[in-house]
């Protein structure tokens, strides 16, 4: 039986959210859909708490999986 990869980890650092894309759909999904500052990488997006549940809510909509990290 195969299971499915999580395409992003989430891990919660206090004052910040950090956002990890494990799979190629999380990274597209990323470039598609949040404005990274120019000290970000799409590989560890850094995410102010009160913006989390609307990036988390687009996230699932587009189908795919999160989890801790």
């Amino acid at each position: 039986m195969k299971t499915q990869q999580t395409d992003f980890e989430v891990k919660n650092c206090s004052s910040l959210i950090m956002l990890y894309p494990v799979t190629k759909n999380a990274f597209n999904w990323i470039n598609e859909n949040l404005y990274l500052e120019d000290w970000q990488q799409n590989n560890n997006v850094a995410i102010e708490p009160r913006f989390f549940e609307d990036i988390f809510e687009g996230i699932t909509q587009a189908g795919l999986t999160i989890k801790a990290a």
